[in-house]
């Protein structure tokens, strides 16, 4: 069942489709990556810093999981799902044995707010340096049929998904263009 939002419920850590399980887990990553661990066999200056939207649950979560198994900097950004956004970190931490914000670091914006976006790009910078990988993933839904979408949905939707990609690249952008 679908929850408003548009994300299924709970992450089940127990079967594989999240942080730690089944085929995806740390096992998954130990035979992919060496150890899962560490660097995951990767030099200093093949670690990337990667800044995931949406990265709180669903599909985010499987992208961040993936990256900080491979040994890279993740920041996570969320917007509402703070607590699930805790727990990934905790669990990534927990996994790769490192310290508190180390190498994960969980980051409030609303990427439809473009003084947010500035505000978690600075937060990120600030702890690893510049971002070297980008994933526009934060999105929104209703539940409800097209034709009960309300402007104000709409309007809500579009600057998700549409005014959100554009501030995080051309924010992204500025560091990565040399």
């Amino acid at each position: 069942k679908r929850r408003a939002g548009g994300h299924a419920g709970p992450a089940d850590f127990s079967h594989g489709n999240s942080p730690g399980g089944g085929a995806f887990g740390a096992d998954a990553a130990d035979r992919e990556y060496g150890t899962g661990r560490g660097l995951g066999g990767m030099s200093l200056e093949q670690r990337k810093t990667v800044l995931i939207t949406g990265a709180s649950r669903g599909i985010g979560s499987e992208i961040a999981r993936r990256f900080a198994l491979a040994g890279h900097q993740v920041a996570l950004n969320y917007n509402t799902s703070e607590r699930r956004a805790r727990e990934l970190a905790e669990l990534l931490e927990r996994q790769l044995g490192i310290a508190a914000g180390e190498r994960i670091l969980p980051v409030r914006a609303d990427v439809a707010d473009r003084r947010q976006v500035e505000r978690m790009f600075d937060e990120a910078e600030a702890r690893f340096g510049g971002i070297d990988v980008l994933v526009n993933n934060a999105g929104i839904a209703q539940q409800k049929l097209f034709t009960d979408l309300t402007d104000e949905d709409w309007r809500r939707m579009f600057a998700v998904h549409v005014d959100g990609a554009f501030y995080c690249s051309r924010r992204a952008l500025q560091g990565m263009i040399r």
